[in-house]
């Protein structure tokens, strides 16, 4: 082994989708035991359409988040999906602390099968997974950009029931979308503050620096998935900086949707972070749907010279010191 290797083991995931974490193979059999038409009728073809190889535009990059939710919405397709995620982290990674991102709502078929139900089978089966496994796995419960007020209070209405029924995070993703509006959603976030759950918010990955400070200013989050451009503003980073927030930084993820130009742009960028004393980690953001892992993300970060040994060692206890897990 060399030193990276050395010091690639007990490994954190702060920041990762249940959509894409699971294998294609999976969701083939998923859609056929469900009874799902899919488009493509050639196994073969399925899979390589399920991975991505190349770049993709950012809006069009999350239409596969569109397909994969189809497919696990059921309490049978959500608890396969949450057992092989905690179990692929483990033996693909080296993940022992996993934080996984579901939105229940995205899972029941409009409707058709319960919420209660959707996280309660999430939760069974990601337990079964730990006894498995030497993973210590919570859920993070997402609303969505383009969900109307009342679905995000139904989800933080459900994500409050289950506080600390592992589940201790609440978030809110997906692209940009118009009309979206931070303030209406804070009184939401803080009631799960009240409730004793842990908050992150997507933002700034290729949202406007406009919307990073109402969430500084309306909601304070404990961490930001991606913040990327944080970079740009050099008050924000003095911001975030002094009120401990730290980044759930996806490099992959953001070059193959081309919001970064490629893997040597971020040394530039966490050379800013450092100056500014903004907390960052390294995170797979879409594991198997970018045939990537946070083993591999360290290895290529190291590879470009855009982290040091020193850097990564401090990223993996960074990671480890901010997730929900050990804050208890």
């Amino acid at each position: 082994m060399n030193a990276l290797d050395n010091i690639l083991v007990d490994l954190t995931e702060l920041h990762t989708h249940l959509s894409t974490s699971v294998t294609p193979h999976l969701l083939w059999e998923l859609a056929h035991r469900q009874g799902i038409a899919l488009w493509e009728k050639d196994y073969w073809s399925f899979i390589e359409k399920m991975q991505i190889t190349w770049t993709v535009d950012f809006q069009k990059f999350h239409d596969y988040f569109d397909t994969i939710q189809m497919i696990q919405s059921s309490p049978m397709g959500v608890e396969a999906s949450v057992h092989e995620a905690v179990w692929l982290s483990y033996r693909k990674s080296n993940i022992t602390t996993l934080e996984i991102r579901i939105n229940p709502m995205r899972r029941n078929k409009e409707g058709l099968f319960d919420l209660d139900r959707i996280i309660f089978n999430a939760i069974v089966w990601m337990r079964r997974a730990m006894m498995e496994y030497p993973v210590k796995a919570w859920l993070i419960i997402e609303t969505d950009r383009r969900f109307t007020l009342e679905q995000t209070e139904i989800i933080f209405n459900k994500a409050i029931d289950f506080a600390g029924q592992w589940v201790i995070w609440v978030d809110v993703s997906w692209p940009n979308v118009d009309n979206f509006s931070v303030k209406d959603l804070a009184p939401h976030f803080l009631r799960a503050r009240d409730a004793w759950l842990w908050l992150t918010f997507h933002t700034w990955e290729a949202q406007s620096p406009d919307e990073v400070r109402e969430v500084m200013k309306y909601i304070t989050p404990d961490r930001i998935g991606h913040g990327i451009t944080t970079a740009t503003d050099p008050k924000l980073m003095d911001e975030l900086a002094k009120k401990w927030v730290v980044l759930e930084v996806c490099p992959t993820s953001n070059v193959c949707t081309e919001l970064v130009d490629s893997y040597d742009d971020f040394y530039d960028m966490f050379q800013l972070f450092k100056k500014h004393g903004v907390l960052f980690t390294i995170n797979a953001d879409n594991p198997m749907l970018l045939q990537t892992n946070v083993k591999k993300e360290f290895q290529v970060l190291y590879d470009n010279n855009v982290l040091t040994l020193k850097d990564i060692k401090d990223c993996i206890k960074l990671a480890r010191d901010s997730s929900f897990l050990h804050r208890l």
